[in-house]
C-alpha cells in the first residue's frame, strides 16, 4: 500500500486575508481566529500570553498585533518574540 505525503503545514498568511478581518476584535473573534475557546482566549490574555488590551472592562485584539504574535512563532518578521505584559483589571 502507496503511503499518503504529510500535508505541509499552511501558513496562516497564505490562506487568510488578513484585511478582511477587524481592525479591533473582540474575545470571541480572536478565539474563533485561534480555533481555542473564547474563556481560554480571556485567561491568555489575562496571563499576558497573548498581544492584548482591556478597553471598557472587556478584552480587546488588535489584528496586527496578533498577526505578528502568530506569525512570529513561524519565523516571520517583525515579532520580538517576547512575552505580552499581563493585563490588571
Amino acid at each position: 500500500m502507496a503511503r499518503k505525503a504529510k500535508a505541509k503545514p499552511t501558513k496562516p498568511s497564505a490562506i487568510l486575508d488578513w484585511s478582511k478581518l477587524p481592525v479591533v476584535m473582540t474575545t470571541a473573534e480572536a478565539a474563533n481566529l485561534l480555533r481555542l475557546a473564547a474563556p481560554r482566549v480571556s485567561a491568555m490574555a489575562k496571563n499576558g500570553e497573548i498581544p492584548s488590551r482591556k478597553l471598557g472592562g472587556v478584552w480587546r485584539f488588535e489584528r496586527e498585533a496578533l498577526r505578528a504574535w502568530i506569525l512570529g512563532g513561524m519565523g516571520e518578521a517583525g515579532y520580538e518574540g517576547k512575552r505580552a505584559e499581563p493585563q490588571r483589571g
